[in-house]
Parts: structure tokens; sequence; C-alpha cells
């Protein structure tokens, strides 16, 4: 029989775009944006023989303009700057975080 991980959090919608992305890894990575605050956030959940857990995270500012995007050189993400101008913006890999932090982070991102 499966296993539920998490609680239930009441929908505050602050990421109101998501999307779920394979890391080079089999990882899944679920993808946030902000339009509101101007921000986004990518966070990666692996599994092992205890069950998932995230361990890597990242927030930061500009919400994004189209789905990120991953390959050998890592995470690709489409932002807006300040003035107006389209940037993707590269990052070679996301980083480390406590479980306990990288929970807080995907619930935040994900409710």
């Amino acid at each position: 029989m499966g296993r539920i991980y998490g609680t239930s959090h009441p929908r505050v919608g602050q990421y109101d775009r998501h999307r779920l992305l394979i890391d080079q890894d089999g990882s899944v990575i679920v993808a946030g944006s902000n339009s509101t605050l101007d921000r986004h956030m990518l966070v990666r959940v692996r599994v092992d023989s205890q069950g998932p857990f995230v361990d890597a995270a990242l927030s930061a500012p500009a919400s994004l303009v189209a789905p990120p995007f991953i390959d050998l050189r890592g995470y690709h993400v489409a932002i807006r700057s300040p003035t107006g101008m389209l940037q993707l913006k590269d990052i070679a890999t996301l980083p480390s975080v406590s479980r306990q932090v990288g929970w807080a982070m995907l619930a935040e991102c994900v409710r």
C-alpha cells in the first residue's frame, strides 16, 4: 500500500504557476513562479530507501516567463529583467538545503 508524505496546508496561492521537471538523475524538480512578488523557486525532490526528501532548492527574484529546462550544463530559467528585457539565467547547481528547510521551501512553493 502507498504512503502519503507531508501534511495538508490551506492553499494560499503565493506561487501561481508550477511545473514538474525531471532532473538528470531522475529526481523531480518542482518549479514555481510568483508574478505578484516577482520571484521563482526550484526545489529538487529525491527518493531513497527511506522515502522522498528535498535536498536542494533555490528561491530567486524575477518570475518565470517560460518553463525552466534542464540539460547537462544545469538549470536554465527565462526571466524578465527590471528593465523589461528577456534574460536566460543559467544555474549550474541548486544550493543544498537541509531536509527540514527543503520541505518548508517545497510547502511554500506549492501551497
